[in-house]
């Protein structure tokens, strides 16, 4: 199985802040979505931040994702990503990481 990127997402401005840009946010996702690049992604629990998995080949290609992200582009968020080789996994997901392989 190729190496996966997480993308850890931590909000750095109060609530009403991240509201404003919401679904600017959500358009982002959907579109990431549609292109194949994301697999899953969530709010982190509690509410302080967001994890995106994602299917991106190389680590400058997510850079240049999230600098099209209203979260990144308005300061609102900070961002780590880190690069992981999956050596275990279910059935089910090898079928969806792999699909286009």
């Amino acid at each position: 199985m190729k190496n996966l990127f997480v993308i850890i997402l931590r909000y750095i401005v109060k609530p009403e802040e991240m509201d404003i840009h919401y679904s600017g946010h959500v358009k982002f996702l959907e579109t990431h979505y549609k292109s194949g690049h994301f697999i899953t992604s969530g709010k982190q629990m509690p509410e302080y931040g967001g994890v995106i998995f994602t299917n991106s080949p190389t680590r400058k290609e997510v850079e240049k994702i999230i600098e099209k992200d209203p979260f990144f582009i308005y300061d609102l968020a900070e961002y780590q990503i880190f690069e992981f080789k999956p050596t275990r996994y279910s059935n089910e997901f090898q079928k969806v990481v792999n699909k286009d392989e």
